[in-house]
């Protein structure tokens, strides 16, 4: 969730109103006062959540939750950003896939990677963007692996992983993409969703200290932990990178009026430029387009709760 201050406002609301007409996506009413844009996805009722650009910037992947929020057998699929058109769905029929939003779409290999529930614990699967090759990527016994994210070449994974009563504390882990070489990053914290920078050199995750989380990023070896937001009494969630790897961009409740916002900062600390402001409304879940100039995020006016879902919205990135 980002949001500019001052004059800088005008300017977002401008570039995004320019960018929703040229694609054609705006429609009556789409379009809200901080500048973000309704993103269409035709004939995917339900709660549309985590998206997650293609390395072109003109595609899609989303979690489609059928019922509501977090509710029902969720299903991966890829949309086309300009008309809105579902072009694939990637997870198979019958199963729980849900991606996650940042870098689930690998550009080296043209591959999507997801968690996917299928007559066993939560692993990470791949597909092609056609849902084609599906390939279980690791297999843990005992144990729920989700939240999976490609490093830059494709070769690794990097992933959440927790016990199978769904209560334990999550841990970050990475792999090969062939299944080897498992490796435990994290322990004795709760720590969740991580997301490979594009630069390859860290990840970012979020980490739980009592009823709040910070963003933290770690080397791929483990070494180099880092709180990267160092906030207190406020939540930050959903982190995911810029296509820079210098900025990262997570969804804050720390802004009274707005239940969640975009904001955006330095990996390395520092620099907080807020990006969503609409009072009101959650904002979660984003993720940088690679051509960096577009942020898609999920969002709804008002808690997603159980009662109803999330739309996908995008915004001129600051």
């Amino acid at each position: 969730m980002v949001v500019a201050r001052g004059s800088a406002v005008t300017l977002l609301v401008a570039a995004a109103l320019c960018a929703s007409a040229s694609s054609g996506s705006a429609q009556p009413g789409s379009v809200r006062a901080d500048g973000a844009a309704r993103i269409p996805v035709s004939g995917l009722t339900g709660s549309l959540q985590n998206p997650c650009f293609s390395p072109d910037s003109t595609r899609i992947a989303l979690t489609r939750w059928p019922r509501r929020y977090n509710e029902g057998l969720a299903s991966v699929h890829v949309a086309e950003l300009g008309s809105g058109s579902v072009l694939a769905r990637v997870s198979p029929e019958g199963a729980t896939g849900v991606n996650l939003p940042g870098t689930c779409w690998n550009a080296p290999t043209d591959r999507i990677v997801f968690s996917l529930e299928r007559d066993a614990p939560d692993w990470p699967f791949s597909a092609s963007p056609d849902g084609q090759g599906l390939l279980r990527l690791v297999s843990l016994p005992g144990r729920v692996a989700i939240e999976p994210s490609f490093a830059p070449d494709g070769r690794r994974i990097a992933f959440e992983v927790s016990t199978c009563d769904a209560e334990g504390n999550g841990s970050i882990y990475v792999a090969n993409a062939d299944g080897t070489g498992v490796r435990r990053l994290t322990r004795r914290s709760d720590d969740r969703q991580p997301n490979w920078s594009p630069t390859g050199d860290r990840i970012v995750f979020q980490r739980r200290r009592g009823e709040s989380w910070d963003a933290w990023t770690i080397r791929p070896d483990g070494t180099g932990l880092r709180n990267v937001t160092r906030t207190r009494r406020v939540s930050e969630t959903d982190i995911s990178w810029a296509p820079d790897g210098r900025r990262i961009v997570f969804s804050s409740d720390e802004h009274d009026g707005q239940i969640a916002a975009l904001v955006v900062m330095n990996a390395n600390g520092g620099g907080r430029v807020r990006v969503t402001r609409s009072a009101g409304w959650y904002d979660g879940a984003p993720s940088w387009s690679p051509d960096g100039t577009t942020i898609a995020f999920e969002a709804r006016r008002g808690e997603p709760d159980g009662s109803r879902g999330t739309r996908l919205y995008r915004i001129a990135a600051p």
